[in-house]
């Protein structure tokens, strides 16, 4: 699952258990009705407002409603772009540069 789906699963599953809409869950949580909207089309946010409505939801779960439990499953993504990328990477493209040893080389 990813940090999309995430979002949007907690923000539905909030939503459907306030009898709220998906826009005024968006309007509370992130301040404007169309964020959860933008992100359901493949849109964006900042790392730190998903923090923070990831907070919202923790400290305003209903009691009474069982929360969606999900995992991000990141060493899979990891593993699958590492696997398709390594054959166009140089690693000496990413070895650390030290400019003195450089210096002392040039002189």
């Amino acid at each position: 699952m990813n940090l999309r789906t995430h979002i949007l699963t907690l923000a539905d599953a909030y939503a459907s258990a306030t009898s709220l809409s998906r826009s005024r869950v968006s309007t509370i949580v992130f301040g404007d009705g169309k964020v959860l909207d933008r992100i359901a089309k493949g849109g964006d946010i900042t790392t730190r407002r998903l923090e923070t409505a990831v907070r919202w939801f923790d400290g305003h779960w209903p009691m009474d409603i069982e929360r969606p439990v999900m995992t991000i499953d990141f060493l899979s993504w990891t593993s699958s772009n590492r696997a398709a990328n390594t054959s166009s990477v140089d690693p000496s493209e990413n070895a650390p540069r030290n400019p003195a040893a450089n210096a002392e080389g040039s002189a």
